[in-house]
């Protein structure tokens, strides 16, 4: 897990490096203001230079307001990040780098209205108003590495990090994997000192990137060892394996060195003509890109990755040692580069470890919850080199036994699927400490009682002490996309009324159902008609439900029933059941049905005439995110919560219905989302 380092919040007023402030240009409206915030490095610094480059570029390109300050010491960053908030004029506060990832952190949890975005630095997904600026480096370092390899005169390259975190052992992953690569196209047996993807070991200093003389010594020891490049990714540590570099190329050595996230010779040059290249982290191109997003609407929360692919990875010219790469492999790295960024040559080693999930009752295939976890985890493996497996479960009896078989197989984490398996999942949580659970569809740090507690819980079913730790929750905020289905439904509706039901009265279901009247409502109250929304009263809590979310034939029965009284759209929240509901729509030709948890229209194609959208839960994003935590950090992270927003939850398109939904009310809908996004439209309010 990546160390955290204390900030110390000192009293005094801070001390501003304020770098200006860039209006749009005339005749041009302002999209809004971006602020910046630097360490104590300054813009004088190439990282930081680099995001400053992007915030004017931004300026300049998309019309936006921009303010920049950088910490004369880096306790003044909590007062500069306050100053931002506080003055209420940051659509979006961005930080540069490690240090002020971790001074922005206590405000992105504080202050969840706030846009923030940091540069190099993750929360693992952490915040919803949150986005992390990541760099694809082993992408980068890939190529450097099999340029290393291809020039060796000794068959013998080397590497070394900082610190053995994700962020450092990322590029090292990517050049053991180059020189590697390298190895099977010339059939050379070049070695790589320093690390091991396989077994996670190397050459690891202990949070070492301010320490040049270390990284001579270290340069040394490798040097001595027979390697005759060296990649440093120690940060300013690196200094010192440039000063060793030159001493053994003073003394007749045909050695050099590969630096880390910058162009090294932009700042040190090269007059010993040592410096091989450079792994890039473009912050400019991250800066931008995540502006650009925020202007055009496409800003979400979580990791976001700069590749090859977007120029926003890279290595640096060969620039003084140019005539040291030969024009083949020059010629090499443009086709290993396509390879790279169509994901034909991987980058990164098979990660060890298993995914496991449990299903609910319904099977894999269920074209829900069950499926759509499924597909998570699937894509993570496709990502990652992992192995996932499932269990189905037949019945709620299937529950514990399934997990206890997971927990005996070793499985890194157990993935369990919807409301009805929290108990089950809480016990094994209790009894396995060390192991790792996911729940879909089941909030842990905002349920604290029953069946979360550790300890008995207090009369009112709250705890009386710690929650369990090892579970990663999650919930939907689908009344969000169901109050746009609603007021789509109420706007498509010829009868004057649509109708809902569900499979169990639980909070899972009725969040759906909810949202799905409210829309009703405000198509009724912004147009001043009287759609009707039949089958559940928010405010009463009662409605028609069928127990059961895979008997079909129900589905027939209470979609038949809503018919009858009038409604000629559907939304059937119960799981399979809701087959029966889209068959009854295409047998009778009297109703269209709205599906959920995923696109019905692929899910349940042989009903693909009758589904006029579908309000979508981004389980599968929640399962891949989970597993990627896991894998890469060590870490589930906090419990999920899918929002428009971060594209948790949403209307799926209209597919065959298309042409059948107005243009005017298209666009309703979508300003809708919008309002509901921004907080000007609350579902229920």
């Amino acid at each position: 897990m990546m160390r955290k380092i204390l900030v110390v919040l000192t009293t005094c007023a801070a001390l501003l490096a304020v770098v200006g402030t860039a209006p749009a240009e005339a005749g041009h409206g302002v999209a809004g203001t971006v602020c910046l915030v630097a360490d104590q490095s300054g813009f004088d610094d190439e990282f930081n230079a680099g995001a400053l480059a992007g915030l004017e570029r931004a300026s300049g390109k998309l019309h936006v307001e921009t303010r920049a300050e950088a910490a004369q010491v880096d306790d003044d960053l909590p007062f500069i990040i306050e100053s931002f908030v506080d003055s209420g004029q940051c659509d979006l506060i961005i930080g540069v780098g490690f240090i002020v990832g971790l001074a922005l952190e206590p405000f992105a949890a504080v202050h969840t209205d706030q846009r923030f975005a940091v540069v190099d630095f993750s929360y693992g997904g952490q915040f919803a108003n949150a986005s992390e600026l990541l760099f694809q480096v082993d992408q980068a370092a890939f190529l450097a590495g099999y340029v290393a390899a291809g020039i060796s005169e000794t068959g013998k390259v080397g590497v070394y990090g900082g610190a053995n975190i994700f962020p450092v052992t990322l590029f090292m992953d990517g050049y053991a994997l180059g020189v590697d690569h390298y190895n099977q196209v010339s059939g050379s047996d070049v070695e790589i000192l320093g690390w091991d993807p396989e077994t996670r070991s190397g050459r690891l200093l202990d949070f070492e990137f301010q320490n040049p003389e270390l990284g001579r010594t270290v340069t040394l020891e490798l040097f001595d060892e027979g390697a005759d490049t060296v990649f440093a990714v120690a940060g300013r540590t690196g200094e010192g394996s440039l000063q060793a570099a030159a001493e053994r190329k003073a003394a007749g050595d045909d050695v050099r060195v590969i630096q880390p996230d910058f162009d090294w010779f932009d700042e040190y040059g090269d007059p010993a003509r040592i410096l091989l290249t450079s792994v890039i982290k473009d912050t400019d191109v991250a800066v931008f890109n995540t502006i650009e997003a925020l202007v055009d609407g496409s800003w979400q929360p979580g990791m976001v990755w700069e590749d090859l692919a977007s120029d926003g990875v890279d290595i640096a010219p060969f620039h003084k040692t140019a005539n040291q790469v030969p024009g083949f492999l020059k010629n090499d790295l443009e086709a290993i580069r396509s390879g790279i960024s169509n994901g034909t040559i991987p980058t990164l080693p098979p990660f060890g470890g298993t995914a496991c999930l449990v299903t609910a009752v319904g099977g894999i295939a269920d074209g829900g919850f069950n499926q759509t976890a499924w597909q998570g985890a699937l894509d993570a493996a496709a990502e990652f080199g992992i192995s996932v497996r499932f269990l189905e479960s037949a019945s709620p009896a299937d529950y514990g036994p399934n997990i206890e078989a997971f927990i005996e197989a070793d499985c890194g984490v157990i993935i369990t699927v919807g409301f009805l398996i929290a108990d089950a999942t809480a016990a094994a949580a209790k009894a396995h400490p060390d192991q790792h659970f996911a729940i879909i569809d089941f909030p842990v740090a905002n349920f604290p009682g029953t069946p979360w507690c550790l300890e008995e819980p207090l009369p009112d079913g709250t705890c009386g002490g710690d929650l369990v730790a090892n579970v990663r929750g999650s919930s939907f905020r689908t009344d969000e996309s169901s109050f746009l289905a609603g007021y789509l439904a109420a706007g498509m509706s010829q009868s004057g009324a649509v109708g809902v039901f569900g499979g169990l009265n639980i909070p899972s279901v009725t969040i759906f159902m909810d949202g799905f009247v409210w829309g009703v409502e405000h198509y009724n109250s912004v147009k001043g008609t009287s759609v009707d929304a039949l089958g559940w009263d928010p405010d009463t809590a009662t409605g028609l439900f069928t127990g059961s979310f895979t008997d079909i034939a129900l589905g027939v029965t209470f979609a038949q029933d809503l018919v009858d009284q009038g409604a000629d759209i559907v939304m059937p929240v119960a799981g399979s059941v809701g087959l029966g509901s889209a068959s009854l729509c295409q047998d009778s030709g009297s109703c269209v049905a709205i599906g959920v948890d995923t696109d019905q229209f692929f899910a349940a194609s042989e009903f693909a005439d009758v589904w006029l959208t579908s309000v979508v839960k981004g389980v599968d994003v929640f399962v891949f995110e989970t597993i990627e935590n896991d894998i890469l950090f060590g870490t589930l992270g906090p419990d999920y919560v899918g929002t428009l927003i971060n594209g948790g939850t949403d209307l799926a398109p209209y597919h065959d219905f298309e042409d059948d939904v107005p243009q005017p009310l298209k666009d309703e809908v979508d300003q809708l989302r919008l309002d509901v996004i921004s907080g000007a439209v609350v579902p229920g309010q």
